[in-house]
């Protein structure tokens, strides 16, 4: 048996030992700060009725550690939450799991990493204050999954926030976005639904630090004011998102670059039809790509786009109001790939500063392919080959050419600062224009079949935006084509081109319309067109002969704001209102032998409108205008100086020539006389005020019976003088002046309500009988003014008449230059 020291020691160890292995009891307040690592994860449960742990979800969180679950049972939670630890926050189900906020401050703020909340109903009391549904801020890797967020200020808002899945939420009527990204990177928002929201559906901006590398994905977006937006935000991707019905933009990228917008469905977008919106919309961004989108059916623009180095390719983009892609003030751009359908006037529109425009292998059916852009450059620009396809033929472009004919069976032709260039037995239909002519020189067009294009049939072009020359189309000649049905007609501007045996019939605006100078449009056919046969505006110079312009609209022919044409042998017959219209101040131009018969209106009209508009120095002779349904030729009243010689006007329905000259003629001599009179009337008015006054102020010491003074007693002093016409006047003011007392004030210069009465004499001098008469007061103002009107009707006359001469001297100046240079 072992000694007793030795049998102590093995007990004290074993007992040591025995205490070291027995565990201690935890208290509460060291599990909330016990490692979750080290323990298991617990689940809270909220009840509202109170079965579970809480009745209240902030309680729970406040009771919750890192790692733990709030379970939220069914019912209806009036609180705001507070999210400041990493828990899991659960509701049975966003059907019937209901928080409502106060409406001021966030619903659920979470401010803490790895954060989950699903399966809530979320609202405010009022959707019209501040709250919003969840807002994140300055978190990371969060998880908000399948919670309705309903009639807030936001649905869903990330604030600096980063790593955060917003999948599978219902965000609607809200006053605001339905969810909103801002300063935030590297988020997933998939799978969520966002309609009928005051703001956008998806917004994402970058109002500090911009918004980047965001997936847009798999999400339903309609019926907001714009679908998805990003604003100062570079590098996100907007993908397979279906984005429909909003009042704005379907996808609206601003000042924002190096975005994908990729694989969604685009449609119905711009439903008011406001603004320069439509279904993709891209302003002042750079490096973005727009691939494999469906644009349809949106009522401004498919695809919008303002910006540098951008690519949109193999998109299908159909039945868009106004052009499939509209491109202006860019810089570098691919469009290849793309199939493009039914877009209202045009498929690919280029307008205004565009170079370095790529188009390649597109297929288009109708609309085709157009460029309004003021420099030349610009034009030289573009690389478009014949890999497009419009109406399942290829698109002919040619630039900087010389002596090609161009190969049959187009679909459409460009020609830019060519020469020689032959355009022959075409047959081009559904473009927006079938030919288009650019800064090119000595080319022939002949005997082409243009048919229903949305804008011109045959267009030449050699004008500025503004509408001045630039590189001339010269010395072209457009001969034997056929442009039926087409919007407006051949289109003009360009100098010394003819124009001759053309049918341009049925066309929407004008048979032919030209801004050119010193044409020659002889022996066309222009009738039925929906407008005016020709169209002459700010042309000067021109030839204008053997034209057929019957059955029309409105004019046969009509010139607007144009010089020293020669109008002649043309028949314009049958037409709505006129059959030949000189307008906007149109001078010097000849119009001889023309025939203008059974026209609804008149058969010639110059001028129309006011003094601004008056046509001068036009020589009318050796027409034919009978049979007209109101004068034969009809010159309004400011038309002045044109030459009516020799012309026929019989039977027409009010009369046969309306002649301004009579008018004229009339007026002045009317105006001199209502001079004359005013001027005797102001004469005899004041000899009758001075045989009046004469008459009625006597010599000292007599009665006169209109006064009110039968006799002056000379004993009065000047204060009892004053006393007493205070009590006779005493509505009338009172004066001393100079030692006369004055009753009354000035009256009107020719009966004057002075009355003195001077002070050294005691008598009368100057008085108008008991009193201020009002009657003879408003008699003098009416006489008065009947004085003035005449005077300043005879200033504007003068005015009008210089200002007229004014511009017919210039007019005459320019002819008689022209005479010198001829």
């Amino acid at each position: 048996m072992a000694p007793l020291g030795v049998r102590r020691t093995i007990f004290v160890i074993t007992l040591v030992l025995i205490l070291l292995f027995i565990p201690l009891p935890v208290s509460p307040t060291s599990s909330l700060t016990e490692n979750p690592g080290t323990r298991s994860a617990r689940t809270i449960i909220v009840n509202a009725s109170g079965d579970g742990d809480c009745t209240h979800i902030q309680w729970a969180i406040d009771n919750a550690s890192d790692g733990d679950t709030v379970n939220v049972e069914a019912g209806i939670y009036f609180e705001n939450i507070l999210v400041d630890k990493m828990i899991s926050l659960l509701g049975a189900s966003r059907g019937n799991t209901t928080i409502f906020g106060d409406g001021y401050e966030e619903i659920i703020k979470i401010r803490s990493n790895e954060v989950e909340v699903k399966c809530f109903k979320i609202t405010n009391k009022n959707r019209y204050s501040g709250g919003v549904g969840i807002d994140i801020y300055r978190a990371v890797n969060c998880n908000v999954e399948n919670n309705n967020c309903f009639e807030n200020s936001i649905g869903i808002l990330l604030r600096e926030a980063s790593e955060i899945n917003i999948i599978n939420n219902t965000c609607n009527s809200n006053r605001g976005n339905g969810i909103s990204l801002i300063d935030s990177d590297n988020n997933n928002i998939s799978y969520n639904i966002a309609k009928h929201n005051g703001g956008s559906g998806i917004l994402i901006d970058g109002i500090s630090n911009g918004s980047e590398r965001n997936k847009i994905t798999n999400n339903l977006i309609s019926a907001n004011h714009n679908g998805i937006s990003v604003s100062s935000s570079d590098w996100n991707t907007i993908s397979n998102n279906s984005v429909s019905k909003h009042v704005l933009s379907g996808i609206l990228l601003g000042n924002s670059d190096n975005n994908e917008i990729i694989n969604n469905y685009v449609c119905y977008n711009n439903n008011k039809e406001l603004f320069q919106s439509g279904g993709v919309c891209l302003r002042s961004s750079e490096n973005n790509t727009i691939s494999g989108n469906y644009v349809s059916f949106n009522k401004k623009w498919g695809i919008r786009l303002e910006g540098d180095v951008c690519s949109i390719i193999g998109n299908t983009i159909n039945t868009n109001s106004e052009a499939g892609i509209f491109i202006t003030y860019s810089n570098s751009i691919t469009i290849m790939n793309n199939t493009l359908s039914y877009n209202g006037d045009n498929a690919i529109y280029l307008r205004l500063r565009v170079s370095n425009i790529t188009i390649k292998n597109n297929n288009i059916v109708r609309g085709g392919i157009y460029s309004f852009t003021s420099r030349k450059d610009d034009w030289l620009s573009l690389n478009i080959d014949s890999t497009n396809v419009i109406n399942g033929r290829p698109l002919i472009f040619l630039k900087n050419s010389n002596g090609i004919l161009v190969p049959p069976d187009a679909g459409q032709i460009i020609i830019a600062n060519c020469t020689n260039i032959f355009i022959k037995d075409q047959n081009i239909s559904n473009c927006y224009v079938g030919i288009l002519v650019v800064f090119s020189t000595d080319c022939t067009i002949i005997n082409n079949t243009l048919f229903n294009n949305s804008h011109a049939g045959i267009n030449i072009i050699s004008t500025n935006y503004w509408g001045e020359p630039e590189y001339p189309c010269e010395r072209n000649l457009v001969q034997n084509n056929t442009c039926l049905s087409n919007e407006n007609r051949i289109l003009l501007s360009g100098i010394n081109n003819i124009i001759t045996n053309n049918t341009c019939n049925f066309n929407k605006g004008y048979g032919i319309d030209t801004t050119g100078n010193y044409n020659k449009i002889i022996s066309n056919v222009c009738n039925s067109n929906g407008l005016s046969g020709i169209f002459l505006h700010r042309s000067d110079n021109n030839r204008i002969a053997e034209n057929t312009c019957n059955n029309n609209d409105n004019q046969g022919i009509i010139l607007g704001g144009s010089d020293k044409n020669i109008l002649t042998n043309n028949t314009c017959n049958f037409n709505n209102q006129f059959g030949i219209q000189l307008a906007g101040s149109s001078l010097i131009n000849t119009i001889t032998k023309n025939i203008c018969d059974s026209n609804g209106e008149h058969g010639i009209l110059l001028g129309q409108g006011g003094s601004l508009w008056g046509c001068h120095h036009n020589k009318i002779s050796l027409n034919t205008c009978n049979s007209n349904g109101g004068y034969g030729i009809y010159m309004s009243e400011f038309s002045e100086s044109n030459n009516l010689t020799n012309n026929e006007a019989k039977s027409n329905g009010i009369g046969d020539v309306y002649n301004p000259l009579l008018q004229y003629e009339h007026r002045e001599i009317k105006s001199n006389l209502c001079l004359g009179f005013s001027l005797l009337f102001m004469v005899l008015l004041c000899i009758l005020s001075l045989i009046y006054r004469i008459s009625h102020n006597k010599s000292k010491g007599t009665k006169d019976k209109n006064s009110i003074f039968m006799e002056v007693k000379i004993d009065m002093s000047l204060k009892e003088i004053e006393d007493f016409l205070i009590a006779k006047f005493p509505k009338e003011r009172i004066s001393n002046r100079n030692n006369k007392m004055f009753v009354g004030g000035i009256g009107s210069p020719a009966f004057s309500l002075l009355r003195i009465y001077d002070y050294k004499t005691y008598r009368l001098v100057s008085g108008w009988g008991k009193g201020w008469d009002p009657v003879k007061e408003i008699i003098f103002a009416i006489f008065l003014i009947l004085l003035i009107i005449p005077y300043i009707i005879f200033i504007i006359w003068v005015i009008t008449k210089l200002k007229t001469m004014k511009k017919m001297l210039l007019a005459i100046k320019e002819e008689d230059a022209v005479n010198k240079k001829l």
